[in-house]
């Protein structure tokens, strides 16, 4: 062994094990009950994917409402409106064009600034991004709105995996892969069934209250969030061992030891380090 692991940072290799053990022993209904917080703080993270996917279903149905084509399409012989293939492609293809270039860099601010500050931009993204898709005048700004809310949009489902997988144990992880793509669906309900809702109106609200519906997400997040722990993880690696501590005591309950879970954290990263 490369170097003494005996201590990590203050932390013993014993309490590291004894945190191992103790996690990998813990029954489903025990992980909810110790990890309660953590659980509420990763719904919050998931409230981005919802997102993902109430905004290209939205899209997708729109195209289909007589006022939107009326708006932004162009009249037919028969007196009907219809939006042009290319245009219909284009929104169509809008967002999952930006959600490439968001899944792909969001890496590099979830390491420089941390979880709870890229979601926050993110959620200021989305809300400009909203804005220009509810004032839209014409096709180029609609699909300029899509472009960008489709960066964050990608950016989504990055962040709230790595989150729920650093602020849970190991037995609730699948559970929240599973609720990552439950997220998915979740978004693609909910806006169905306010586009139910809205498609009969005879004005530009039958899609612009669709629109203005995202504003609900990323608000709730916004004000959530200044109340949400950072991952102990990420302040790990960044040497910010009391804060991490503060983290792990806020994302369970009284019971944990979270000495222990800490001494984990430090001693596991010191060994990725070293390798």
């Amino acid at each position: 062994m490369p170097r003494d692991l005996q201590t990590v940072q203050g932390a013993t290799l014993e309490k590291a094990r004894d945190a191992t053990e103790q996690e990998h022993a813990l029954s489903i209904r025990e992980a909810f009950r110790l990890y309660r917080p953590a659980i509420g703080w990763s719904f919050l993270f998931s409230l981005g994917v919802i997102m993902a996917g109430f905004d290209p279903q939205l899209v997708g149905t729109l195209i289909a409402i007589p006022q939107f084509q009326q708006s932004f399409g162009v009249q037919l012989e028969d007196g009907s409106y219809a939006v042009q293939a290319q245009w219909q492609s284009a929104f169509n293809l809008g967002v999952p064009v930006g959600q490439v270039v968001g899944s792909i860099g969001a890496g590099y601010p979830l390491e420089r600034f941390g979880r709870r500050w890229t979601l926050a931009i993110c959620c200021v993204i989305t809300c400009i991004a909203v804005a220009l898709q509810t004032s839209s005048q014409n096709k180029p700004q609609i699909l300029v709105a899509e472009l960008v809310n489709g960066v964050v949009l990608g950016a989504y489902p990055v962040i709230a995996p790595t989150y729920i997988s650093e602020v849970t144990p190991v037995v609730l992880r699948g559970i929240g892969a599973a609720f990552i793509n439950l997220s998915f669906v979740i978004g693609q309900l909910v806006a169905s069934g306010i586009l139910a809702g809205t498609q009969s109106r005879l004005d530009r609200w039958s899609y612009d209250i669709p629109f203005a519906c995202q504003w609900i997400f990323p608000l709730a997040i916004l004000i959530a969030l200044p109340f949400c722990p950072e991952s102990p993880w990420w302040l790990v690696r960044r040497g910010e061992m009391a804060k991490a501590e503060r983290a792990l005591k806020r994302l369970t309950i009284s019971e944990v030891d979270t000495s222990r879970l800490l001494a984990n954290i430090q001693l596991t990263t010191e060994l990725e380090m070293e390798e």
